[in-house]
């Protein structure tokens, strides 16, 4: 054997030794150790893109997620469609929370604690997290059925409210938005108008009339619950006021409101003028599904204003 060959075998050697050096101490690690620096949903993350739906349970809720027509959808709600946001952010931890360190506490179960189930298409469970209370900049979690616990990144500051997990607000109109509102009630009918360059509303007769405080209401208008029309009894029910709204870009709102038990709710109806602007009619395209056959469930102080509102 020459003496580069002796080299080479010396050189291949080292390298054996190291290996398996590296190999008999990885195994002695523990596994809570060894699971460090891993995505805490790591299965998830392994489908990819095959997740087929998405629970959140508390004490106080569950939310069911899943993809109808590429939208996100809330099972809890009749199917409604899912806020946007509180979705992204749960998602964004699902696909980039990880195991930070192991912690030696003992994880007792507490009303604030949420468990955050994965499914395949299959509906065949990904990831059970039970997610605990949050420590400086981690959160305390454990596998569901293990005893396990760790600190992990991320933020699973969570809704437990179900209003919070749908598409909110329903309406964001701004007063300048709003060219005329019809009023209509076993009292008659209200009409008033914003001529053009003018920021006040007019009734026909040319009085100029204060209704900021309706108008406000639209600019940020948040439901508590959402069904399908054909779930709620307001088929059968007259509505004591509808609203209806004309706006600049030609889109017109239709909101019938209802006080059924003591409960206000509000069948909106997206409807598009005859002569639309091209961007009132690409939303009304869009946002159609938003409101047409659906009835919200409204918070009772602000149905009782609706339905007794009248312009002085």
């Amino acid at each position: 054997m020459n003496k580069k060959s002796v080299i080479i075998l010396a050189i291949l050697t080292l390298l054996s030794v190291a290996l398996n050096n590296y190999v008999l101490k990885t195994q002695r690690l523990p596994y809570t150790q060894s699971q460090v620096g891993r995505y805490l949903f790591e299965k998830t993350n392994i489908s990819g893109n095959k997740i087929g739906k998405i629970v959140v349970k508390s004490q106080k809720l569950q939310i069911t997620l899943f993809m109808q027509d590429k939208f996100w959808r809330v099972k809890e709600a009749d199917n409604y469609f899912a806020d946007i946001l509180s979705t992204n952010q749960l998602i964004n931890n699902i696909n980039n929370s990880k195991i930070a360190m192991v912690s030696t506490e003992n994880m007792q179960a507490k009303e604030t604690d949420i468990e955050i189930i994965t499914y395949d298409v299959n509906d065949k469970i990904l990831d059970d997290i039970i997610v605990g209370q949050k420590q400086n900049n981690y959160y305390l979690v454990k596998e569901k059925n293990s005893q396990s616990i760790f600190l992990v990144t991320g933020d699973f500051t969570l809704s437990t409210k179900l209003s919070n997990w749908l598409q909110q607000p329903l309406f964001s109109l701004m007063k300048k938005n709003i060219k005329s509102i019809i009023l209509q009630s076993n009292t008659g009918q209200q009409i008033v108008f914003q001529p053009d360059n003018e920021r006040e509303f007019y009734t026909p007769q040319q009085k100029m009339v204060d209704i900021e405080n309706l108008v406000e209401v639209f600019a940020d208008f948040r439901y508590l619950n959402v069904k399908k029309e054909e779930n709620t009894p307001t088929k059968d029910t007259k509505a004591e006021k509808i609203i209806v709204l004309y706006t600049d870009t030609g889109i017109i709102y239709k909101i019938d409101v209802f006080n059924i038990e003591d409960n206000y709710w509000i069948k909106p109806q997206m409807e598009i003028s005859k002569l639309p602007l091209t961007a009132g009619y690409n939303y009304y395209q869009d946002s159609k599904m938003l409101y047409n056959g659906w009835i919200f469930k409204i918070d009772s102080d602000l149905g009782k204003f609706l339905s007794e509102y009248i312009i002085k």
